[in-house]
């Protein structure tokens, strides 16, 4: 799994963009939950996404070893996040030291709700991806069984790699389109917008 070989290197913000696309992509991914909220612990330093995504973990875990891995992480989690609260040690002093806890607390909490408005929508992102590209590899499906190519209008924007990208889902697809259509394309840059393209 790339995101796995991401973290063994330390590249965590690489590992998380992955494991945000597994995530979107399949509800049942349980195990990146768990990596996504070890990242978040120790690569990011970002203790109220970590605490997010190890509840998740712990609460779709079946495994009860797995389970107490989480609650553990889950304790330094919050141990990592009492310490950015104006109290010493983590324990309140006095009333004022409460007041400001509650304040901090209440900001954070803020946060944390913004931060799961953006994952979700995140994962909607992703699963609208999914669903053109499932869609797009139907008609690929189709168009190959019935031994007709389908046929693509260049839209303003697009090139040959974003079309690759839409119909494989790999931008580097473009090349199979180019030489699909060498009859109107002398180079990749060709393309216009209204053009009927042969998607091979």
């Amino acid at each position: 799994m790339r995101a796995t070989q991401h973290l063994r290197s330390g590249k965590y913000v690489e590992a998380i963009e992955c494991l945000h696309l597994v995530i979107g992509a399949r509800k049942d991914a349980v195990e990146s939950h768990l990596l996504l909220g070890t990242a978040y612990l120790n690569g990011e330093n970002d203790p109220i996404s970590a605490m997010y995504f190890l509840k998740k973990y712990a609460h779709m875990c079946q495994d009860q070893k797995q389970k107490l891995v989480a609650e553990r992480l889950m304790d330094t989690a919050t141990k990592e996040f009492l310490k950015t609260l104006p109290a010493h040690n983590g324990v309140a002093q006095n009333e004022a030291e409460l007041t400001e806890i509650l304040k901090a607390l209440k900001l954070q909490n803020a946060a944390l709700r913004d931060k799961i408005a953006a994952y979700e929508q995140k994962i909607a992102e992703c699963e609208e991806r999914i669903d053109v590209l499932s869609e797009n590899v139907l008609r690929l499906a189709r168009a190959k069984s019935n031994s007709i190519n389908v046929v693509h209008i260049v839209e303003s924007g697009e090139t040959l790699s974003s079309i690759g990208h839409k119909y494989y889902g790999n931008p580097n697809s473009w090349r199979k389109i180019f030489e699909a259509n060498g009859d109107s394309l002398k180079t990749p840059s060709d393309i216009k917008v209204g053009q009927k393209l042969t998607i091979p």
